[in-house]
């Protein structure tokens, strides 16, 4: 429990619980995952809209909800190539068992080809009506991709021109598949207009913003998505936390 306030006070956020870890990395993503479920099983409201993305803590927290209240799901991205036992459908469908509400799912790819596609597919009533439920999502979930070093799906996926583009921009991490830079912003306007996701500017006006997320190797990117309030509450293991406070000692 110190360890979590000191990471909470640190980092500035409204909520950190840090989990004492140990196995392999499944094990790891399990134990933050159980901390996570139990958590919002118990936080969340009836007729809130939750917003999910994908990963693999993220589907083990999805995996281990015992409950929740009836409520709205709707998916905040596309979907990646790569293991689709940790897409964002899945954790769509996992959560959505649980709770018993409405389901808003993205049957598209996160990155397409050019704009034009993009807003094609944005178009489509069923991709429409998820969309359109972004602005009203009262509670996000989701994990963050660390670029240095890399810990990051998106980053594994991408086309090698944007590949290239975003490390030559700076990229230090990615939440909701949306790159980011060491500041804190978005790392090119014009490859976000090809994504099927949730907005830099509609992240940041969710109320509650939960990350699950663990390791070392991930410290830096959550400083940087914390530092401008794209994350809300964050559940971790205590590698990640003695990573994020070691430049304290």
């Amino acid at each position: 429990m110190e360890l979590s306030q000191r990471l909470q006070d640190k980092l500035g956020l409204e909520r950190c619980l840090v989990v004492r870890s140990h196995g392999d990395d499944d094990d790891v993503r399990r134990q933050i995952g159980a901390a996570a479920a139990r958590a919002l099983s118990e936080t969340l409201q009836e007729d809130e809209v939750l917003g999910v993305t994908w990963g693999r803590t993220l589907t083990a927290t999805a995996s281990q909800f015992a409950h929740l209240p009836r409520l709205s799901i709707v998916q905040l991205t596309g979907v990646v190539a790569g293991d689709l036992a940790s897409s964002p459908i899945e954790v769509v469908r996992q959560t959505s068992r649980r709770a018993g509400g409405a389901v808003y799912p993205i049957f598209s790819p996160l990155i397409v080809d050019d704009r034009e596609t993009a807003m094609s597919l944005r178009r489509h009533p069923d991709i429409r009506s998820a969309i359109d439920l972004f602005p009203s999502v009262t509670t996000a979930l989701l994990s963050v991709g660390a670029w240095d070093p890399p810990v990051s799906q998106v980053r594994d996926v991408l086309p090698i021109d944007d590949l290239a583009n975003a490390l030559s921009k700076g990229c230090v991490a990615d939440i909701a598949g949306i790159l980011i830079r060491s500041d804190g912003t978005p790392v090119d306007t014009e490859f976000q207009d090809r994504c099927i996701n949730i907005s830099y500017e509609q992240l940041q006006k969710v109320p509650r913003v939960v990350a699950v997320a663990g390791g070392a190797a991930k410290a830096d990117a959550i400083r940087t998505v914390s530092r401008v309030g794209l994350i809300s509450e964050l559940f971790t293991d205590h590698a990640l936390a003695q990573a994020v406070l070691a430049d304290d000692e």
